[in-house]
């Protein structure tokens, strides 16, 4: 898993709408250091979504076409979110982390990512759900630090 800081936002959250925050914990199927985390962790038919090129066939066929899986976090992934991620003061979104919509998440079934208002919920994710305890490249983009998880030694090094 990775963690960015930086000023981020989803522009279509499972709460309906945009989510802004400054804290994303991205893991990818592609990166080796990732795959334990992944298979551990998402679920890779956990939702379908239509897209718009499948029901236009419909419409212009008759036939139909078979709708999109989606990952998503597994249940209980998405269960220690809700139970142990503090809800923020903030009208337009209490809570205080976020995932893509079914539809954001249909983009790609090859990486996933969770934004988080606090930094110390995403680390306590992270140290939860991580083989490896710790983020494997940790930025922040305010005070310029870059590191990379020496997989080995489990020690920072500097990018």
């Amino acid at each position: 898993m990775d963690y960015l800081q930086n000023h981020i936002w989803c522009s279509d959250s499972n709460w309906g709408g945009g989510y802004d925050c400054r804290h994303l914990i991205s893991l990818s199927m592609y990166k080796d250091h990732n795959l334990d985390d992944w298979y551990n962790i998402v679920d890779r038919n956990a939702d379908y979504y239509e897209v718009e090129a499948n029901i236009a066939f419909r419409n212009l066929t008759g036939m139909s076409m078979e709708p999109k899986t989606v990952i998503n976090f597994k249940p209980e992934v998405l269960q220690w979110l809700d139970n142990n991620v503090k809800d923020r003061v903030d009208p337009e979104c209490i809570k205080g982390w976020c995932v893509g919509s079914i539809a954001y998440r249909a983009s790609t079934n090859f990486s996933m990512a969770v934004f988080f208002h606090r930094r110390n919920d995403a680390l306590a994710f992270v140290k939860k759900f991580s083989k490896w305890g710790k983020p494997v490249h940790y930025c922040q983009y305010f005070s310029d630090v870059r590191k990379k998880l020496n997989l080995e030694t489990l020690k920072y090094e500097e990018i």
